[in-house]
């Protein structure tokens, strides 16, 4: 059994088991698969030390893992199926197979299996972190955020719980009621999400509900994290664009007094400043809004997005030959298109907004992009 484990220690990363008591794993430490070159002579080598040590479960599952590396899923849930089947299995050793089990079918893309073993796994060893991470994942890939957000809530991560509360409101249809509901629990949750906010606001505004919209707009723009707490106000032009001056200008005209109001007495803002512009052109107030697209070349006069609205608003001032006009237009319109928004963790661009970098899977990563260099 020493060259066996010697063996291992040469082919496979060592890694603490959390699944385990610490008296097992000093017993029956497990051994994990690195990502090396040498996969499949090491499989060949391992299905010929299986025949000989049928009784080496933590071999058994490190052969069903370098099976899953080289995607032979098959072959790697046969395994796992054949280890939980044995009769008097230590529960740790049972719960690890269910739990390789849960992410074989997961890669094979068999969620239900996959959530069965995983829970076969977690009434074994309880509310292990290792297997709540992947329920979690499933679930909200699989778009069960209900299941998502409880399973968030068991790992008290309070930025994902209320990511997902608010997806559960949004996409199962729910009245308004219950929406505001789930909510308020999400805001209990973490008082700092911007998507929490965001679906707020967005309810008293098309309940019309002036007051409401004006006294939590407030509170959203403070609680939320300067760094992001644009996203509020993205997310909120993204919606009134598409709709008419008399549904939105009440409204235009309470984020232009809240977010003035924050500029001058709280923190000079370059993006609170540039959006205050961009709701004032919704409703047609195009010298107001050159007047604060101003003040935000000021802040920067590298801050691009601003100079090119300027652009677009100066170009119907100049006496330009057709051709012109078409070749520029050409031009502004491709600049409007460039991606506003990237994460600062892995530097992924986007066109629209996200809580969930789709890449690096940080949280709460986006920034706005001000400079064409970034």
């Amino acid at each position: 059994m020493i060259f066996f484990k010697k063996f291992l220690n040469k082919i496979f990363f060592k890694r603490q088991i959390d699944l385990f008591p610490r008296q097992i794993k000093k017993k029956n430490q497990l051994w994990y698969l690195p990502a090396g070159e040498d996969t499949i002579a090491a499989i060949n080598q391992l299905s010929a030390v299986v025949k000989d040590n049928p009784d080496a479960i933590e071999i058994y599952l490190a052969l069903g893992n370098l099976f899953r590396a080289q995607s032979e899923l098959e072959r790697a849930i046969l395994i796992r199926q054949s280890i939980i089947a044995r009769p008097n299995l230590q529960p740790a050793f049972k719960a690890r197979a269910w739990y390789e089990l849960g992410i074989d079918y997961k890669r094979a893309g068999l969620v239900d299996r996959a959530i069965y073993a995983l829970k076969q796994a977690e009434k074994i060893a309880g509310k292990n972190k290792e297997i709540l991470e992947i329920l979690a994942k499933i679930y909200a890939q699989s778009g069960d955020f209900k299941q998502a957000a409880y399973y968030y809530n068991q790992l008290n991560n309070n930025i994902a719980y209320a990511h997902y509360l608010i997806k559960w409101a949004r996409h199962n249809k729910q009245n308004n009621r219950e929406k505001l509901k789930l909510i308020k629990k999400a805001l209990e949750a973490y008082i700092g999400s911007p998507e929490a906010w965001l679906e707020l606001l967005l309810i008293y505004w098309q309940t019309k509900q002036i007051k409401d919209f004006k006294s939590n707009l407030k509170k959203a723009l403070s609680s939320v994290h300067s760094s992001i707490n644009f996203t509020i106000l993205e997310g909120i032009y993204q919606q009134f664009k598409d709709n008419t001056k008399e549904d939105i200008s009440p409204f235009v005209e309470i984020i232009h007094d809240i977010i003035t109001n924050v500029i001058t007495t709280i923190n000079k803002d370059i993006l609170l400043t540039y959006y205050n512009a961009r709701f004032l052109l919704l409703i047609d107030e195009k010298e107001k809004s050159r007047i604060w697209l101003d003040k935000t070349l000021l802040l920067d006069s590298e801050f691009w997005p601003a100079r090119l609205i300027l652009l677009q608003l100066d170009m119907d001032k100049q006496a330009l030959s057709q051709n012109f006009k078409t070749h520029l237009n050409f031009f502004i319109s491709k600049a409007f298109k460039v991606k506003h928004f990237i994460c600062k963790r892995c530097g992924l661009k986007r066109e629209n907004l996200f809580f969930l970098c789709p890449r690096c899977a940080s949280w709460h990563s986006i920034t706005f992009r001000k400079n064409l260099n970034e």
